[in-house]
C-alpha cells in the first residue's frame, strides 16, 4: 500500500471515531453552550450510513479498485455530512427542543476536515474533473438550504458582515504585499546566489535564519526599533511607519516568504543541465539570451513551486499579525478566543482554509501551463 492510501486510511479511521462525538449542538444564544447531540441521538440511519461509507473508504484504498472508487465514496461522504446539515434543525423540532441557532459539533467538523483532505489527496489521482464539479455543486446548493439561516458562523457572519469584508480586503492585501515583495527580493537572491557561489552561505544563513523564529516573536521584535523610528522621525510616522499595525505585519511576513522563494529559486537555475546550457552557446547564444531563453523557462517550475509555498504559508501567518494590529481574519480568531465564541473563531478560520486550498489549486492549474513542455511538475 502506498503512501497516499495509507493517509486515506487513516482520515477514515478519524471519520469513523468522529462519530462518537457530538455532532449538533443548540444553542439558546451565542453565549450559552447549548445542548450537544450525538448523530446516534438525532438520526441512527445516518449514523450507520456515515459508519459504512467510512469503513467502505477505508477498504476500498487497501484494494486495488483505483482512486475512482474512493473518490465516489467520498462525494457520498460530502453529500452525507451536507445532509445532515440541513436536516438537523428538522430533527432537533421533532425532539422538542428549543434553540435560535445551531453549531456543528466535534463529529462534523472532524468528519467534513477528514472528507475534504481526503478529496484533496484525489484530486491529484483522479483526472476526472466531474468527481470534483460535483462536489462543488453540492456545496453552492447546500448554501442556499434553509438550515444555513439557522448555523451559527452565518449568524455570526450576518452579524459583522461589513467588517468581516474589511478584514478580508485587510488580509488579502497583507498577503499580496508581503508575498509581492518576497518574490522579488527572493528571486533576486536566489539567482545572485546561483551566479555568485561565495553569497550562497551567508544570504541563506539570513534567510533560514529569519524562518528559524517564532512568527509572534518576530512580530514582537519589530516593535520597538520601528515605534523608535516613528518617535524620532515623525515623516515617517506620517507615511504610515509606526510600531504596531501594518508595518511591521509586513516586513515580518515579507521576511518569512523569502526562504522558499530564494531557495526554490537557486534550486531551479543550477538544475539547468550543463549540457543544454552548453549547446545554447555552440548555438551561438550569447550569456543574455542564455539566460533569458534557457535557465528562465527551465527554472520557472521550480521558482513558481517555491512562491506557491509561500502564498500557502502566508495565508496562515497573517492570522497571527492581527495580534499586532494589523487586522485580517485573525481579528475574529482572536475575539472568539477572549470571548469563548467558537462560531467567531470559526468565521476567522473557515476563509482562511478556503483561502490556502484555492489558492495552491491555483497554483497546480497554472504551473504546468507557465512550464516547458516535458518538465514534470508537482501537482
Amino acid at each position: 500500500m502506498n503512501r497516499a492510501n495509507r493517509v486515506v486510511q487513516a482520515l477514515a479511521g478519524l471519520g469513523v471515531v468522529s462519530l462518537f462525538f457530538p455532532s449538533i449542538v443548540a444553542k439558546a444564544n451565542r453565549v450559552v453552550s447549548g445542548d450537544a447531540f450525538p448523530l446516534w441521538d438525532l438520526s441512527p440511519l445516518f449514523a450507520a450510513l456515515l459508519l459504512v461509507a467510512w469503513v467502505l473508504l477505508a477498504v476500498s484504498v487497501a484494494g486495488r479498485t483505483g482512486p475512482r472508487v474512493p473518490a465516489w465514496i467520498a462525494i457520498g461522504l460530502t453529500l452525507l455530512h451536507l445532509l445532515i446539515i440541513h436536516m438537523a434543525p428538522g430533527w432537533l423540532d421533532a425532539l422538542g427542543v428549543t434553540y435560535s441557532r445551531i453549531s456543528l459539533g466535534p463529529h462534523m467538523w472532524i468528519g467534513l476536515f477528514s472528507v475534504a483532505f481526503v478529496l484533496l489527496d484525489l484530486q491529484t489521482r483522479v483526472r476526472n474533473r466531474l468527481f470534483f464539479l460535483m462536489v462543488a455543486a453540492a456545496i453552492v446548493t447546500f448554501a442556499f438550504s434553509p438550515a444555513v439561516q439557522f448555523l451559527s458562523t452565518y449568524l455570526e457572519f450576518l452579524g459583522k458582515r461589513d467588517r468581516f469584508l474589511y478584514e478580508m480586503g485587510r488580509h488579502l492585501m497583507l498577503l499580496g504585499w508581503s508575498v509581492g515583495t518576497a518574490t522579488v527580493v527572493g528571486v533576486g537572491i536566489g539567482i545572485g546566489a546561483w551566479r555568485r557561489p561565495i553569497l550562497e552561505s551567508p544570504l541563506f544563513a539570513f534567510v533560514n535564519g529569519v524562518q528559524t523564529i517564532p512568527s509572534l516573536a518576530l512580530f514582537g521584535l519589530l516593535i520597538a526599533p520601528l515605534a523608535f523610528l516613528s518617535m524620532r522621525f515623525p515623516v515617517l510616522r506620517q507615511w504610515g511607519l509606526r510600531g504596531i499595525g501594518f508595518t511591521p505585519a509586513y516586513i515580518a511576513l515579507t521576511l518569512y516568504a523569502l526562504l522558499p522563494i530564494a531557495r526554490n529559486t537557486y534550486l531551479g537555475f543550477a538544475g539547468v543541465d550543463p549540457a543544454v546550457a552548453d549547446a545554447a552557446r555552440g548555438m551561438g547564444m550569447d550569456t543574455k539570451a542564455l539566460f533569458l531563453q534557457i535557465y528562465v523557462p527551465l527554472a520557472t517550475p521550480v521558482v513558481l513551486t517555491g512562491i506557491r509555498v509561500a502564498v500557502v504559508q502566508a495565508v496562515g501567518n497573517v492570522v497571527v499579525a492581527a495580534l499586532i494590529g494589523a487586522g485580517g481574519l485573525g481579528s475574529f480568531v482572536f475575539q472568539g478566543l477572549g470571548q469563548n465564541a467558537p462560531d467567531l473563531i470559526m468565521l476567522g478560520v473557515l476563509p482562511v482554509l478556503a483561502m490556502a486550498i484555492l489558492l495552491d489549486r491555483f497554483f497546480a492549474v497554472i504551473i504546468p501551463l507557465l512550464s516547458p513542455k516535458g518538465i514534470p511538475v508537482q501537482p
